[in-house]
């Protein structure tokens, strides 16, 4: 279940002159900053206890903590507050939970609990829970706390969540999170025209006033992380297509579009939107990073080529249907020549995009023919994985689900060989480990050790899961009575 933000009390200006949330208190034994066990939790009062437990990521999230930190990490945080400060503080209405952490000076004693919460703006801020409310909230600096952040687990649900709804396509819930890519005119440059400045506007969406649907495929089950496709649309409808459907019920791919997203949106708010619903929907919904994809029609296929280009970090592919965008300039004999969208992302997310995958569905009457051939050569003339899919009776229109699920298990594909190799290690790890503990009830150090293995190498798989079972009865029956 989601944090519901509490409405923290506090008074003053948000400047320098006041406590600091991140200091403990002077009653604590030890004064300063923690510098022992630091638990980032998603959950409620329960894990403040400071025992968090130690093991794989996948089995401190299932008991709580989205991560277990040390000093270090805790001192980056609180010196990512920005050396001036606002003289107002947030609008307490806006902001929606990221994380608590728990700061603890010793492994029994309590924690000292920081709240993380995100404004209207995507700007993060630090302030006091319960007692500590009255310290004053600060800013923190984005390239810095961003930073630390990226690393925890997005997803803030339990795993034995029955959502319902599954296959139904319907308005999500607010409140919505912007992505920690903030779409100002520094980041435009950098991302779209390799650090040059842009001439269109900054991003200036408010997401209290969007609208976005999401359909979950018919099984899901967050216990086992799905795919996320997000849809752009040339319209401002907004709902994902029927035709998407069905692949993403075999494959387990959550979908989301985003209302009121079409041509006729300023384009930094459809970039800023797509990724801000890949922000969104990994809060609310069991989401694999590697497995985030972009799709759209027409001019929303053109935004999701260039999202997936400029953002391969976020993006492991893209679906453009009738529509790509290209960093050259595609010559299309009869036509002339069609004018590059972006600039060729920097070298370095040049790399990343190499090993992602492009499946662009195309048709021989879709007027837009003609230049994405061109444009999918120029692309793998740099060693880009672009691939059309074409058939002769489609026109600019949406394809069939037998066509798009073509293009979309291409895309996919990558990961689920990935995906096959880490359960067949997992279940090979499990079979070892159940063979060496074989009757026993309590287990030996190195049959934890074991069984934590397979929690990292197959993470969320039925494997892990049951060596998660495993290792949770003999923490039980190994208790002291």
């Amino acid at each position: 279940m989601l944090i519901a933000m509490m409405a923290l009390m506090w008074v003053g200006g948000a400047g320098l002159a006041g406590p600091d949330p991140w200091r403990i208190p002077p009653s604590s034994s030890v004064g300063g900053v923690a510098n022992q066990v630091i638990a980032a939790v998603t959950f409620d009062s329960e894990h403040e206890d400071c025992r968090a437990p130690q093991g794989s990521e996948m089995y401190q999230r299932v008991h709580g903590y989205a991560a277990v930190l040390d000093g270090k990490t805790v001192r980056q945080l609180a010196a990512s507050a920005r050396l001036k400060q606002p003289d107002v503080g947030p609008n307490q209405s806006e902001l929606v939970p990221l994380y608590r952490v728990g700061q603890c000076v010793g492994a029994e004693s309590k924690a000292t609990v920081v709240r993380l919460s995100q404004s209207a703006n995507g700007s993060v801020w630090a302030m006091g829970e319960g007692e500590d409310a009255s310290r004053v909230p600060q800013l923190l600096e984005s390239s810095k706390v961003q930073g630390i952040l990226n690393d925890w687990p997005s997803y803030a649900g339990e795993f034995d969540e029955r959502t319902g709804g599954h296959g139904l396509v319907k308005v999500l819930s607010k409140p919505y999170w912007s992505s920690r890519h903030v779409l100002d005119k520094p980041t435009l440059g950098d991302r779209f025209l390799r650090g040059r400045a842009v001439t269109i506007d900054s991003a200036d969406r408010l997401l209290a006033l969007e609208s976005m649907y999401m359909r979950l495929p018919r099984e899901y089950d967050a216990k086992s992380p799905a795919g996320l496709l997000v849809w752009i649309d040339s319209s401002d409808k907004g709902e994902p297509p029927e035709c998407l459907f069905e692949v993403c019920d075999s494959s387990n791919i959550v979908i989301v579009g985003v209302a009121n997203c079409g041509n006729i949106r300023p384009i930094a708010n459809r970039y800023q939107l797509g990724l801000d619903a890949v922000a969104t929907v990994s809060r609310r919904t069991h989401i694999d990073k590697r497995r985030i994809y972009t799709s759209g029609l027409s001019g929303g296929a053109r935004v999701a080529s260039v999202l997936a280009s400029c953002f391969p970090d976020v993006y492991a592919g893209a679906i453009p249907i009738v529509g790509l965008s290209c960093y050259e300039a595609v010559a299309v004999p009869g036509r002339g020549r069609y004018a590059p969208a972006f600039a060729k992302p920097q070298e370095s997310m040049l790399s990343l995009l190499r090993k992602r995958r492009i499946g662009v569905i195309t048709g021989g009457k879709d007027f837009n023919q003609p230049e994405i051939i061109g444009a999918a050569q120029v692309m793998r003339g740099d060693g880009l994985q672009v691939r059309t899919f074409e058939r002769v009776e489609l026109g600019h229109e949406l394809p069939t689900p037998e066509h798009f699920a073509q293009a979309m298990v291409w895309v996919d594909e990558p990961y689920q060989a990935v995906r096959k190799a880490e359960i067949a290690q997992a279940q090979r790890l499990l079979k070892s480990a159940m063979a060496k503990i074989g009757e026993r009830e309590v287990l030996t150090d190195a049959d934890r050790s074991a069984l934590m293995r397979v929690t990292e190498t197959g993470p969320w798989s039925s494997e892990a899961w049951k060596a998660i079972e495993l290792l949770d009865r003999s923490a039980i029956d190994s208790a002291p009575r």
